[in-house]
């Protein structure tokens, strides 16, 4: 792989990284929530792995509702979903679930709790609202994990 390869799968990924846990970031802070994310270079195998990794923390998200619960879960595997497939609907989230071509983390599947159609709906559109700002978290993120 070339050089130019190599900067492409790294931005690739630090940006899907950032994306993912200022989603999380976003929706929590819209729900009332106050927490932290970072995102940092992961030393592992990067074939197996991906080069940058995140995490988000919300001290009071176990007290939260379930509703608020599950924005918080699904954000950060939608806003990535949507920064690759724009036009993506709650019906092809549900079914990538389904088939295994894309996986929520532990604690995302934790806290999103019951997986609906429905509920990856509304993820979906809360995210296209709040995206803006979460490319902005994003960014500085991106900053932060250089």
């Amino acid at each position: 792989m070339s050089a130019r390869d190599d900067d492409f799968w790294l931005t690739r990924d630090l940006r899907r990284a950032c994306i993912h846990e200022a989603a999380h970031l976003v929706v929590a802070r819209h729900r009332g929530l106050t927490g932290s994310a970072r995102v940092w270079r992961h030393r592992g195998d990067p074939i197996e792995e991906r080069t940058f990794i995140g995490q988000c923390e919300f001290p009071d998200l176990y007290e939260a509702s379930r509703d608020t619960r599950n924005a918080v879960g699904l954000a950060g595997l939608v806003a990535e979903m949507l920064d690759d497939e724009p036009d993506m609907t709650g019906t092809d989230f549900f079914d990538w679930l389904e088939l295994d071509a894309i996986e929520l983390s532990m604690t995302d599947l934790i806290h999103a709790g019951h997986i609906t159609v429905r509920n990856i709906n509304r993820s979906i559109r809360r995210v296209r609202k709040l995206w803006a700002e979460i490319e902005d978290q994003a960014g500085q993120l991106a900053q932060g994990a250089q």
